[in-house]
């Protein structure tokens, strides 16, 4: 290798060592922040364990650490919380307020099932102030967004019937066709504290179906299968049944009670609960596919014609109401808190009662391949459905004072 190459493989190296570097810099401060502002609050909170909280009010020294991207999830909670008790240490009643706030807000969203009284050996249990200040907040969700997700069963409830072969008697028979239905969801508790009500407005896009089957005329052997894709609108009233009570008093984990508290916290996460309402239903497609198979026997020397079939579009015709209405009745169960993602599964079952009638009177005779081609006419009748469904809600907290409970009096600090 002569001097030129080798001069050039070393520039190489130095050039990319010197990146490589230049990278790893912003990395390796931002580490050290990171393990600065752990140490920090590890400070604090020795602090005021120790009642020795005066050494850091002064400094203030959280407060860099919670306007950047320094502390974990977890550590950024407790930063807000030990903020409150220091804000309450001088008296700063609006400061105190604004942390709460931050607290509650961060607190809820990573566990909907806080409670500063449930425990003795989390510090703020300890602080009247405390528990004043939280309990003069709203520390229940404002609002759910969520998404639903389910199958359904169509079912024909037929009026009156109609046939081009003896209509006066019930004909043929109907099997429910596997369908599915997705849901944007809102979900508004109200009912005081135990929030016991919820107003739940939906926008669902479901697609259901039916096949009818049929041999008129003594040979042809009929089958008619429709599909209707929906857009629908439900507004329901959901009832959710009281929930088994907390036990309060946690001691530390040698304690044989605190298995019995455990396994009563893991039961008191599952809700039963009742929804009713209505709901409003436009049709965007109803299309049918069917095929006709004729049966000869010892007609033109029997045997069987090959299949006819068709596909038609029932909107076209105008055959088919696009606006429709439905009854809405249901029950599930409710998973608070699921697996500690601050968020909520539910289960339920629904049946959706159709109000409706599908055909459109006049229009029923239109399509001439129907009756000619196939032999089919369309007999007045509902549809309803049932539906299996999973939904997964998001809690929305907004801390804010209830009403009445707004208080001006300093906070005093005590140590016990």
């Amino acid at each position: 290798m002569n001097y030129t190459q080798h001069n050039m493989i070393q520039l190489f190296f130095e050039k990319w060592g010197i990146l490589l570097l230049s990278l790893m810099i912003p990395f390796q401060i931002m580490v050290a922040q990171d393990q600065e502002c752990s140490q920090k609050l590890a400070q604090v909170k020795d602090a005021y364990n120790q009642g020795t909280i005066d050494k850091v009010v002064s400094e203030n020294i959280l407060l860099g650490c919670l306007e950047g991207k320094s502390l974990k999830k977890e550590e950024k909670i407790e930063a807000y919380k030990y903020m409150t008790l220091i804000y309450i240490y001088v008296n700063d009643n609006e400061k105190a307020r604004e942390s709460m706030v931050k607290f509650m807000k961060s607190q809820l969203k990573n566990n909907p099932e806080y409670d500063p009284r449930n425990s003795r050996s989390i510090p703020e249990s300890k602080v009247p102030e405390f528990l004043e200040l939280y309990y003069e907040l709203q520390a229940l969700p404002i609002y759910y967004l969520g998404l639903r997700v389910g199958a359904n069963f169509a079912q024909v409830e037929t009026t009156t019937n109609f046939s081009i072969d003896q209509s006066n008697i019930a004909r043929g028979s109907y099997q429910s066709q596997l369908g599915y239905e997705v849901a944007l969801a809102l979900e508004f508790p109200f009912g005081g504290q135990k929030r016991s009500f919820s107003l739940v407005p939906e926008l669902v896009y479901r697609q259901q179906g039916y096949q009818f089957s049929d041999q008129v005329l003594d040979f042809a052997n009929i089958t008619f299968t429709e599909t209707q894709n929906q857009l629908s609108l439900p507004i329901l009233l959901k009832y959710h049944f009281k929930r088994k009570g907390y036990k309060v008093d946690k001691e530390s984990p040698e304690n044989p009670a605190e298995s019995k508290v455990n396994k009563e916290l893991i039961k008191n996460k599952i809700q039963p609960f009742l929804v009713l309402g209505g709901a409003v239903n436009y049709v965007m497609s109803a299309q049918t596919d069917l095929s006709r198979i004729d049966v000869l026997g010892d007609i033109a020397g029997g045997g069987s014609r090959d299949p006819i079939t068709g596909t038609y579009d029932l909107l076209a015709f105008e055959q088919r109401e696009k606006l429709q209405y439905s009854l809405v009745a249901g029950g599930g169960f409710r998973f608070r808190n699921f697996l500690k993602s601050g968020s909520d599964v539910i289960l339920e079952g629904r049946f959706n009662w159709g109000l409706t009638q599908q055909v459109i009177g006049e229009n029923r005779g239109v399509n001439d391949d129907l009756i000619y081609k196939f032999g089919y006419i369309d007999s007045d009748f509902k549809l309803h459905n049932f539906s299996l469904n999973i939904s997964y809600m998001i809690p929305k907290y907004n801390p804010k004072a209830k009403k009445g409970k707004k208080s001006n009096q300093p906070y005093q600090f005590q140590f016990d």
